[in-house]
């Protein structure tokens, strides 16, 4: 098919002769059609910039042809002239439009005229077609650039012991607004680790590509540095301002985290404040002097914040597009994620969920998109080992649900089980009710024991009683045992003339092939 290609349908060959003269000096291709039926298999096979179509023709009329013309998706939009040679036909012009004609001639027609509106659309659909291919291209070349962009994100965050993190990445829903955010995680040297936010200001391809510079620029600086935010981000600005001048404007905040998780330094290129969350919910930005964005001065000095995180507390980094709206300040959306951290469930992975939904949800455009995309990385201290936890409880059933109960808030305090924390109260469920069906006789007066603890991420129960199993009875019993052994990693049962001892173990999945490391825990009943 050639671009513009124009169909004429006429059952008298005189017209479609005069109608090729007229219209030869546009040097577009034309189709003749000498009936409705005709014209529809050229409709099958090609597309057109324009239809000029006889309205009196035997078999299917011009404006039958033109309402299966509207009717089908792929040729609605092709514009139809209507042709007449009768006065009458002029009086169905209402009918003609409602057909899907544009415009309509009547026989004898002045070929000037003619030519010209013929002309007018045929360069509308030259226009329709560029346009069309640009917008291929564009989601081609975004398409290319999110993908880019979600691959430089880091496949996995470093497990430090005393430091958990989670991230999370949203992009724009627009595909014209693939950005240049993202957030990375480093190891250092020294047991330290490097966490990373920025922003490239404008989007597409160029955009991603630029931040995929920044990342592995400032990887390299990192570990050339592994204990100065600011001479990192001196390199880094340096090198922005010699290689893209003006040609790129991007944030950044880099902060390297001791391995203890106590000590905290930061450098900022124009970004915005890491929020801090204590152990007890109270929320604060870290203010600091910050210095423009990269590549703004060669010779820009990056001030250096410093300090001492407590157990449990949490850091926040984030873009804008978690907190700029448009019609808003900026301090009403700094204050809206404030109050969303504060507010949210203890688990990290769950609060980093928690704080993108209700920070960034309502950041959409007029059709319900987000305008901007997201970046956000947690950390959090979780200091010394918690406390274990002691129950003794009465050899009842009802006791049961109180140790599932205080075992899953147990878990939740001293920094979650993650996907296992149904498999461990199942697991914990089942021990405990064979403590209270199978350790005891008949009479009142009979405890037991439940005891939590952790080795490092490991989870380490046990339940013990003074009683003395009784063999399973019937065909179905005994199955608790066997559900735990394939819930726990580990499930060791020590009996005795004083009692019976049931130690369970889980690591997380990441953890799972430690050794258990319970005894050292757990030394007593």
């Amino acid at each position: 098919m050639t671009a513009g290609s124009i169909l004429l349908v006429d059952d008298d060959e005189h017209s479609l002769h005069a109608l090729r003269a007229v219209l030869a000096p546009l040097g577009q291709r034309m189709c003749t059609a000498r009936s409705g039926e005709d014209a529809l298999r050229w409709l099958l096979r090609e597309e057109f910039a324009v239809i000029l179509l006889d309205m009196r023709m035997p078999g299917l009329d011009g404006l039958q042809t033109a309402a299966y013309v509207n009717a089908r998706a792929r040729t609605r939009h092709v514009p139809i002239i209507f042709l007449t040679a009768h006065a009458e036909d002029v009086e169905q012009v209402f009918r003609a439009y409602a057909a899907g004609a544009v415009d309509y001639v009547v026989k004898p027609f002045n070929p000037d005229v003619l030519r010209s509106k013929v002309a007018v659309f045929v360069e509308l659909q030259r226009e329709r077609g560029e346009r069309v291919r640009e917008a291929r291209a564009r989601a081609d070349a975004e398409a290319i650039a999110g993908t880019l962009q979600l691959h430089l994100l880091p496949e996995r965050l470093p497990r430090l012991p005393g430091l958990a993190m989670a991230a999370r990445y949203r992009p724009s829903e627009r595909a014209a607004q693939v950005g240049g955010d993202w957030y990375d995680a480093i190891e250092l040297p020294g047991d330290r680790v490097g966490l990373v936010i920025g922003d490239v200001v404008g989007h597409g391809v160029q955009a991603a590509t630029l931040m995929g510079e920044l990342r592995a620029a400032l990887r390299a600086y990192a570990v050339a540095e592994p204990g100065s935010p600011a001479a990192a981000l001196e390199l880094l600005n340096a090198l922005v301002a010699r290689t893209h001048k003006s040609r790129m404007v991007a944030t950044l905040l880099y902060m390297v985290v001791e391995g203890d998780g106590a000590r905290v330094r930061f450098a900022s290129a124009g970004h915005l404040p890491p929020l801090l969350m204590d152990a007890d919910g109270a929320t604060r930005f870290l203010e600091h002097r910050g210095s423009p964005p990269l590549g703004i001065e060669e010779r820009a000095a990056f001030a250096e914040w410093e300090g001492e995180l407590a157990p449990g507390s949490t850091v926040l980094l984030y873009t804008d597009g978690l907190v700029e709206r448009r019609g808003e300040t900026i301090d009403a959306g700094l204050e809206r994620l404030r109050t969303a951290l504060g507010a949210g469930p203890a688990d990290l992975e769950e609060l980093c969920s928690h704080v993108l939904d209700r920070a960034a949800g309502d950041g959409r455009d007029r059709v319900g998109r987000m305008r901007d995309d997201v970046a956000l990385l947690m950390v959090r201290l979780e200091g010394a080992p918690q406390r274990a936890l002691e129950l003794d409880l009465p050899a009842e059933p009802a006791s049961v649900p109180v140790v599932r109960h205080r075992v899953e808030r147990w878990l939740a305090e001293t920094g979650g089980g993650g996907d296992d924390v149904f498999a461990i109260n199942l697991a914990v469920s089942e021990i405990c009710a064979n403590a209270v069906e199978h350790a005891y006789g008949p009479g009142p007066g009979h405890t037991f024991h439940v005891r939590a603890g952790r080795t490092g991420e490991e989870v380490v129960i046990q339940v013990s009683d003074s009683g003395r199993w009784r063999p399973p009875r019937g065909r179905r019993r005994g199955l608790g045992l066997r559900i735990t052994e394939q819930l726990m990693d580990a499930v060791d049962i020590r009996r005795s003339a004083s009692g019976t001892i049931v130690r369970m173990s889980k690591a997380p999945v990441a953890d799972q092939g430690k050794a258990p490391g319970a005894d050292e825990e757990l030394s007593g009943p």
